[in-house]
């Protein structure tokens, strides 16, 4: 915890104006870090989710989303970012807890994918959603067998 502290401290003062005034022409750089920063901290952990390999180029994010029905939720890619939308009814609980551990609140949930990832499709069972998605190579990147031929028939072509 105060190593996060610590590292905190330092980003600020790299980010504060006494620092901005000698770095003339990085101040785009910056802008970047700092809004970097804001972003990585900004991000939760909720919901909890795993990532799986089930094939040498198939994988499943699994998302634990108890209590979602599927009309709550929402899975969607954009620019290569995967969007896991959870959004809760409003509605007012009645009911009186002694412990209340599991979170039932929206949530919005980004992953990057790498290039050449794609979703395939996604699916609710039992609390869980899994979305399915594939490394897709195109043709040229492809590992590919090149024939040995006769040198004198090439030669000749």
């Amino acid at each position: 915890m105060t190593t996060t502290l610590a590292l905190r401290s330092l980003f600020d003062e790299l980010t504060s104006d006494k620092f901005y005034q000698n770095a003339i022409g990085f101040d785009h750089m910056f802008d970047n870090l700092s809004s970097a920063a804001r972003s990585v901290s900004s991000q939760t952990t909720y919901p909890p989710h795993n990532l799986r390999q089930i094939a040498d180029d198939a994988y499943v994010i699994e998302f634990a989303v108890a209590g979602f029905r599927p009309e709550d939720l929402d899975v969607s890619v954009e620019k290569q970012v995967l969007t896991i939308t959870g959004t809760r009814p409003d509605t007012t609980d009645t009911q009186k807890y002694l412990h209340r551990g599991l979170a039932f609140r929206s949530f919005t949930k980004q992953i990057p994918l790498a290039e050449h990832i794609e979703v395939r499709d996604a699916h609710l069972e039992h609390g869980v959603l899994s979305v399915s998605v594939v490394r897709v190579l195109p043709e040229k990147e492809r590992k590919r067998s090149i024939a040995i031929g006769n040198g004198a028939a090439a030669l000749n072509a």
